[in-house]
């Protein structure tokens, strides 16, 4: 929250949040081991937010909005349950599901 705070209409940048982290302090990079974790945080959201700040969250969500308008009954059962679930675990950013969401939605935009 503090990231989003100092930083909220552009954020700090897609690939830039674990610098982000590491400059307030909040993950230490003289850690044993690197872990890939320091670069994201549980909610998928509260991520998008801190990195495109609030300009990049609203277009995110006119995106999503503008999806679900014409879609199909998989396409909102999928959107619903992986939204739901991204508010504890970064999962909208997991390869295999975002493979399947845009999958699924491109099969029915080219319809």
């Amino acid at each position: 929250m503090k990231i989003i705070q100092d930083h909220p209409v552009f954020g700090v940048g897609f690939n830039a949040y674990r610098y982000a982290q590491l400059n307030y302090g909040f993950r230490n990079d003289k850690a044993e081991r690197i872990s890939h974790a320091d670069s994201g945080v549980d909610n998928s959201m509260l991520f998008v937010l801190a990195t495109t700040g609030v300009v990049g969250f609203l277009f995110y969500l006119f995106m999503w909005i503008r999806i679900l308008k014409t879609a199909n009954v998989l396409i909102i059962a999928s959107v619903i349950g992986v939204v739901i679930d991204s508010l504890f675990v970064n999962s909208l950013f997991y390869t295999y599901i975002m493979f399947w969401l845009w999958v699924i939605i491109g099969l029915r935009e080219n319809k």
